[in-house]
C-alpha cells in the first residue's frame, strides 16, 4: 500500500548560498548622485531648446526617470608567482559590462555615501553583485590569474536614467523620435530624416506634407514649391533649381533642362541641350561617318531588316538611343533611325542628292523600303 507523505519546501531564506548574497548587498557601499534630481520639466526645457520646428513644436510623448544600480567591484589578481595586480569591473543593471566612455563616466561622476532605494530589492543587488563576481573572476582565469576573492571591493553607484520619447508636431505631420541615457550624459538626438536619412536638428515639411530635415527642403524656382532637394534639378540653360518633372535630361550629356528650352533635332529627332545642337542637327548626327556593311551594328540592322540591304553605300551616327543611318545610291538618299534595343525603327525618309530637306516616308509605306 502506498503511503503518502508531505514535503515542505524550506524558506528561501534558509538557502545558504541566498543568505551570503542577501548578506553581501547588505554590506556594500551605496552611492547616490549628488545635488539637485533634475524634473521632467527641466530635462524636457534642455532637450527642446536643440531643434528648430518649422510652423511647429516638439514635445515629450512619455518620459521615466530612474535610478539604476551600476556594480562597481575591486580586486587583485596574479598568477602562480607573480606580483599582484589591481582589477576592476563596472557591471549594468542588465548584467553586461559597461562600456568605457560609460565607465568613465561613472568613475567622474559626483555622488554621496547614502542608502539603497527602496524600490530595488536587496535580492536584486545581491543577483548583480554574484553576476558580477563571477564575472570579475572569469576575466582574471582567462588572463592566466587568481582572483583575491578574500579582498573585493564592492560599491553600487547608482545614476538617473531617463528614456521617453519627443514628438514633432507641423500641422496635421508628426514624427516621433526616443531617447535613453544617463541623465548627466544625456544629449538630445538628433532627428533622422525619414526622406534622405540626412540627420538634423531642424525640421520642416514639404508643400505637399511630409516632414524632413530643413536643409534638404528646397523651393522650385518654376513653379515656389517647396520639395526635396533630391527631387529638382538645376536646369543646364536658366541654372535654376526646378522640380525633375518640369526637366527633360539630355541623352547626350545627361544634363537637365528646362523642358521649354530643349532643342530638337531635325534628323534623330531627339530632345537635347541646346549646347548640343550644330545647326539643327545634334552633335551626334552631325558626326554621321562611312561604315562598312560588315560591321557588327550594320549586321544587327540589316538583320532586322533585310530590304535595307540594296544600299550598296551607307553613313552612320550613333546617339545614346539610336543608330542613325543614312543609305546612298547615285540619285537617292536613306535616311533610317533604328532603336538601339529593340532594332525597331523611329523614321524612316529620303531625298534626292540634290535636296537638302528630307521627306518622311509614311508608316503604311514602310514595307516598301525596308
Amino acid at each position: 500500500m502506498a503511503v503518502l507523505t508531505s514535503f515542505v519546501h524550506p524558506p528561501l531564506s534558509a538557502n545558504p548560498e541566498r543568505k551570503r548574497r542577501r548578506a553581501e548587498a547588505d554590506r556594500v557601499r551605496h552611492l547616490l548622485p549628488r545635488g539637485h534630481a533634475p524634473t521632467i520639466a527641466e530635462l524636457s526645457s534642455r532637450l527642446y531648446s536643440a531643434y528648430a520646428v518649422d510652423g511647429g513644436n516638439v514635445r515629450l510623448a512619455g518620459c521615466a526617470l530612474e535610478l539604476r544600480p551600476i556594480v562597481h567591484l575591486r580586486g587583485s589578481t596574479r598568477a602562480a608567482t607573480g606580483p599582484w595586480n589591481q582589477v576592476e569591473l563596472f557591471l549594468g543593471d542588465d548584467g553586461l559590462p559597461l562600456a568605457s566612455d560609460v565607465q568613465s563616466e561613472t568613475i567622474a561622476a559626483e555622488c554621496v555615501d547614502g542608502d539603497r532605494p527602496t524600490r530595488f530589492p536587496v535580492a536584486m543587488v545581491g543577483r548583480l553583485i554574484a553576476r558580477a563576481r563571477w564575472l570579475l573572476e572569469e576575466n582574471c582565469r582567462d588572463a592566466g590569474g587568481e582572483l583575491d576573492s578574500d579582498a573585493i571591493g564592492t560599491e553600487v553607484v547608482w545614476r538617473r536614467f531617463a528614456a521617453g520619447k519627443l514628438r514633432f508636431t507641423i500641422g496635421d505631420c508628426f514624427a516621433e523620435i526616443a531617447f535613453a541615457d544617463w541623465v548627466d550624459s544625456l544629449q538630445p538626438p538628433p532627428f533622422v530624416c525619414p526622406e534622405t536619412g540626412v540627420k538634423t536638428y531642424r525640421i520642416a515639411t514639404t508643400d505637399d506634407g511630409r516632414m524632413a530635415a530643413a536643409e534638404e527642403i528646397v523651393a522650385c524656382e518654376q513653379s515656389g514649391r517647396r520639395m526635396l532637394r533630391s527631387e529638382t534639378v538645376v536646369c543646364s540653360v536658366t541654372r535654376q533649381r526646378i522640380a525633375v518633372d518640369f526637366a527633360e535630361q539630355c541623352p547626350i550629356t545627361g544634363e537637365h533642362t528646362r523642358r521649354d528650352r530643349m532643342a530638337v533635332c531635325s534628323i534623330c529627332c531627339a530632345k537635347v541641350a541646346p549646347k548640343m545642337m550644330d545647326g539643327s542637327r545634334c552633335d551626334a548626327c552631325a558626326a554621321i561617318a562611312p561604315i562598312k556593311k560588315c560591321d557588327p551594328r550594320m549586321c544587327l540592322v540589316l538583320g532586322e531588316h533585310p530590304g535595307l540591304d540594296h544600299w550598296r553605300r551607307w553613313r552612320l551616327a550613333e546617339t545614346p538611343q539610336s543608330y542613325v543611318l543614312e543609305g546612298r545610291s547615285l540619285m537617292q538618299r536613306l535616311l533610317v533611325v533604328v532603336d538601339q534595343q529593340s532594332l525597331e525603327v523611329r523614321r524612316l525618309a529620303h531625298r534626292g542628292r540634290f535636296q537638302t530637306g528630307w521627306q518622311d516616308v509614311a508608316m503604311e509605306s514602310w514595307k516598301v523600303w525596308l
